[in-house]
């Protein structure tokens, strides 16, 4: 990992500013990001970025989101926030989750899946 500065500690989730237009998330093993917590972070990262901004999510094992808030990745309010969405995808019950999601979601932002963080990290700079 870079240098990253803490913006938001939770239950469930961390958020780190990278560079000056990535938010890095990373889900704990075991806890599930919570729409509450999505929102929090949301706002946070949106009054810091002063506007749009790109995210890469790390989820640990074991870790999972809220129905809730996969569907509020994809809505209009998020659209104007977010350029794109990196997704690092370590094990197979993610992958399948990942697939779902592009295939029931539809996602109209970049979102792209990496083996790693170094490589997610390459492609939201490119960007």
């Amino acid at each position: 990992m870079d240098n990253e500065k803490l913006l938001f500690s939770g239950a469930s989730t961390d958020a780190y500013v990278v560079d000056d237009d990535i938010l890095f998330l990373t889900i704990r093993s075991g806890e599930q990001l919570t729409t509450e917590e999505s929102q929090i972070i949301s706002t946070l990262a949106f009054t810091h970025f002063k506007g749009k901004y790109k995210v890469l999510t790390v989820p640990q094992e074991h870790a999972s989101i809220e129905a809730d808030v996969r569907s509020y990745l994809v809505t209009p309010d998020r659209r104007h926030r977010v350029i794109a969405d990196a997704i690092v995808i370590t094990n197979l019950p993610h992958r399948l989750l990942a697939d779902f999601y592009m295939k029931f979601n539809r996602p109209d932002i970049p979102t792209q899946f990496f083996k790693t963080y170094k490589e997610a990290l390459v492609w939201l700079r490119s960007l």
